[in-house]
């Protein structure tokens, strides 16, 4: 039976799994900076109602500086993956966001988290399976053209690594306050981003349904994920929450028709396998 915490890090993974497919289709028909914005503004607003109706008082300025830091990394984290999204394949940047769980599993176990032996083989074939679906042989002469975006994936993964650890931390005050002071200062930093830069609003139209979906997903992922790191281990949650890749390659083989090799698809098998290892231990 699979308990509470790691259902909740696979929900979050399947929203941000889902919400990454949709962001970046969006991102190619429009500046990825203000499909960023656009959907991070439509997730705090709807955040804000939740927390405003749950009448839970605001945390302390310690909380509230956690969470803001933790809110411009995932400002950065966003513009970075919705940029690299739409000028690679999806199905070869996205698994790259799969380093991300590294950093909060690390700083869980810094911690003194000690996961059973089951846990860590989970962990292992998990991360195997992430790092076969990131693979993509044959592509050295093509070096200089993918080097960008994987270059701007890995930046995102980073930073949404070290924006999980905010999260947790400011979470111990309560899940759903963190969560919103954290994508408000995403909202500011993306405003401020785009003040500067006054980026080409791109080929097409910004279609409101799948902003208004990204949006709802991203933040229902960040408040289940948020959500289980109170309730088990930061570094099962980080791993299980990091299968969202997954979903994203997925999503991308089966509508938009490209191509997995086969140690990818091998990979996408590793990384449920571990996952139900993280699961079930």
């Amino acid at each position: 039976m699979i308990e509470a915490a790691p259902a909740l890090g696979l929900g979050a993974a399947a929203c941000w799994g889902v919400a990454d497919f949709l962001g970046g289709l969006e991102s190619r028909r429009a500046a990825p900076l203000l499909v960023a914005l656009v959907t991070q503004a439509g997730g705090a607003l709807l955040l804000a109602g939740v927390v405003a109706a749950g009448g839970t008082a605001p945390p302390d300025m310690d909380t509230i500086a956690v969470a803001s830091v933790a809110g411009v990394l995932n400002g950065i984290a966003f513009y970075a993956l919705y940029t690299a999204l739409a000028e690679g394949k999806m199905a070869r940047v996205a698994p790259v966001i799969g380093v991300a769980p590294v950093v909060p599993m690390i700083y869980g176990i810094g911690s003194g988290e000690q996961p059973s032996t089951a846990q860590l083989a989970g962990m292992a074939v998990a991360f195997a399976g992430v790092a076969l679906l990131s693979r993509e042989p044959g592509t050295r002469s093509r070096q200089g053209a993918i080097a960008r975006p994987m270059l701007l994936a890995l930046v995102a993964a980073l930073c949404m690594g070290a924006m999980l650890v905010g999260l947790d931390r400011a979470a111990e005050y309560n899940a759903y306050w963190a969560v919103l002071l954290a994508r408000m200062s995403t909202v500011t930093f993306l405003s401020l981003a785009w003040s500067v830069r006054r980026p080409s609003t791109g080929n097409g139209s910004l279609r409101p349904v799948p902003l208004v979906a990204v949006g709802l997903l991203d933040v229902s992922a960040n408040v289940l994920w948020t959500v289980a790191t109170t309730l088990g281990l930061l570094s099962i949650v980080a791993v299980l929450g990091g299968l969202f890749p997954a979903v994203t390659v997925l999503l991308s083989v089966v509508v938009l028709r490209e191509r997995l090799r086969r140690s990818q698809a091998t990979g996408a098998v590793m990384a449920l396998a571990g996952a139900g290892l993280l699961s079930t231990a």
